[in-house]
């Protein structure tokens, strides 16, 4: 497209916005606004100023439609509407205000290019037939006052005749010679304007045509003079009708009104014309003919046809586009319904995987205390019949109870971390609870080669906590820093407490493996793990992210590949923390 357009768009479509303001740009046009509903289009215009405006229909606030004919009110500029449906209605109620063209979302570059070349060439036509038009009016004004003039010259003229029979030859030389220079000028207009004007008498016979009238019809100038006005016209039935119209003008005098019919040049072909007219009288008022401009409007009805053509291969188009995004919407309903069938089978396939994993994860808790239980049984067996085993067969009766306790406790915790219940929580030194739990961890730890160091904060660190929970955490957090162990390496895992501000902070650090950038999002997700082939189950950073949630804590994950982790669990102390 050759012209560059200054161009106003509007929609309450965000992704439609950007996709016009990109191929408006990729076509050569300039966007100089931008707006989200009718308002704000009428607002910028009123600023900017542009030469064409393309707007989405529904919008809040104020339409496209209704914010059009707004600006067009105050100054006519052509319009393209968009939409995501053809709608009839809405195309009606946009011609009957204002020029436009009418595209369905979603708009390809050269539809939208191809309309705004005919939108834009439709307005720049009526607007010069509106000039025409006005011109011809004008004209038409000038030869009714140049008649009213020369009629008003002829009556003083026989008044001051038949008044005063002595005034001398030289004084009616001088009226003779201004009533010449009337008529020149009038002859002179009509001669040079650019519509054919036409004058009539009573009984349909041209007597006089200006030169563009001529032209038009093409004849030399003079030779319409004497012929009859219906001899113009393209047909019989034409002609017929002009016959009848002209003696009802002639009879009843009604108001002149335009009217558009077509004209036979004398080549034979045809042209279209516009007719504006009036009545010519005599002096005493009645009718002796009539003066009328003819405008060529040929241009302009084939430039109509061709809009309509395009018009309707537009809505063609619309609708092999409506149809195809029915088949695609069809075609995506169906990959969706596909979609949430597999994952249904998905999730069940997880739900039976779960259990599994759970079991395996519930078992490796109790395993522990019922190691010790069974360990001490055995000692307590084999030390009974000695004298001086009564404080050890105490102690290890005391250890199995214990065990016994620490199980029950932690199926019972299980149920609810399942259930999602708040677990019973009370006033507890952290410190003790992660030393009980790292201590607890010692064995496991140094079967796998690592080590571990544990740090403590001098200061005691009082929150309220479900102790058997933090334990579980930090357990997880050692369990997962001996898994990060690289091949032949051994680990080495910190374990830290500290007091910063309004917190308690846990943070467990090892030197292992690390975790990839991609991998972070997902640690936390049940069941996701690197080490599946390796018997991770992916539940044990899952239930660490949820008992940190139900205590009202944080957790934060710094690591880099090969250069280890560190995971920091922040808690609030207890003084900060009111209980019912």
């Amino acid at each position: 497209m050759d012209a560059c357009f200054r161009i106003a768009i509007a929609d309450d479509d965000r992704a439609n916005l950007d996709f016009l303001r990109a191929t408006l740009g990729e076509l050569g046009h300039e966007v100089v606004s931008v707006a989200e509903n009718g308002k704000q289009l009428v607002k910028h215009c009123r600023a900017e100023c542009p030469d064409l405006i393309l707007t989405g229909i529904k919008m809040p606030k104020l339409d496209g439609i209704g914010a059009s004919m707004e600006i067009c009110r105050e100054r006519p500029l052509p319009v393209i509407l968009v939409s995501a449906h053809h709608n009839t209605q809405l195309i009606e109620r946009a011609l009957a205000d204002h020029v436009f063209a009418y595209l369905v979302k979603p708009i390809k570059r050269a539809d939208l290019e191809t309309a705004i070349a005919l939108v834009v060439r439709r307005f720049g036509e009526m607007q010069a037939l509106q000039r025409q038009a006005h011109e011809l009016r004008q004209a038409l004004d000038r030869v009714e006052r140049l008649q009213a003039v020369q009629a008003s010259a002829v009556r003083l003229e026989n008044v001051a005749t038949s008044a005063s029979r002595t005034r001398d030859e030289s004084d009616r030389g001088d009226g003779n010679k201004s009533v010449k220079t009337s008529e020149q000028r009038h002859r002179t207009l009509l001669q040079t304007i650019p519509h054919g004007v036409q004058e009539i008498d009573a009984e349909g016979v041209i007597t006089f045509a200006n030169a563009a009238h001529c032209r038009m019809h093409g004849y030399v100038e003079g030779e319409l003079t004497g012929k009859a006005i219906w001899n113009l016209l393209a047909t019989d039935a034409e002609r017929n009708v002009l016959r009848e119209q002209l003696a009802t003008r002639v009879a009843s005098q009604p108001p002149p009104t335009s009217y558009a019919t077509r004209h036979r040049r004398k080549d034979g072909t045809i042209i279209d014309v516009q007719v504006d007219w009036t009545y010519q009288r005599d002096e005493q008022g009645q009718v002796a003919g009539f003066i009328a401009i003819i405008t060529d409007i040929t241009a302009r009805k084939q430039t109509e046809v061709a809009l309509r053509i395009a018009h309707a291969e537009l809505q063609t188009t619309a609708e092999a586009h409506s149809a195809q995004l029915a088949d695609a919407d069809e075609q995506l309903q169906e990959q969706i319904s596909h979609r949430q069938r597999a994952e249904e089978a998905l999730r069940r396939a997880e739900r039976l995987a779960s259990i599994g994993i759970l079991a395996a994860g519930i078992a490796h808790e109790i395993n522990n205390p019922v190691v010790a239980a069974l360990n001490s049984a055995e000692t307590a067996l084999a030390v009974k019949d000695r004298s001086d085993s009564g404080g050890m067969v105490e102690e290890c009766l005391k250890n199995i109870v214990d065990s016994a306790t620490r199980c029950g406790e932690i199926v019972t915790d299980v149920l609810k971390f399942a259930r999602h219940e708040s677990t019973e929580k009370r006033r507890h030194c952290l410190n003790a609870v992660v030393g009980r739990a790292v201590d607890f961890s010692r064995g496991a730890i140094g079967q796998s080669g690592a080590t571990v160091t544990l740090h403590l904060d001098e200061s005691p660190l009082f929150v309220y906590i479900n102790p058997l929970e933090i334990e579980v955490l930090v357990t997880n957090l050692l369990r997962n820093a001996v898994e990060a162990a690289i091949d032949e390496k051994p680990g080495r895992i910190v374990v830290r407490t500290a007091r910063m501000a309004e917190v308690a902070r846990i943070s467990v650090e090892d030197d292992g493996r690390g975790i990839a950038d991609d991998e972070k999002t997902h640690i936390f997700d049940p069941f996701y793990t690197t080490r599946r082939q390796a018997g991770g189950t992916g539940l044990g950073l899952s239930i660490v992210y949820r008992i940190v949630q139900a205590h009202g804590g944080t957790i934060d994950v710094q690591s880099e590949p090969s250069r280890g982790t560190t995971i920091t669990v922040e808690l609030p102390l207890a003084e900060n923390v009111s209980q019912d």
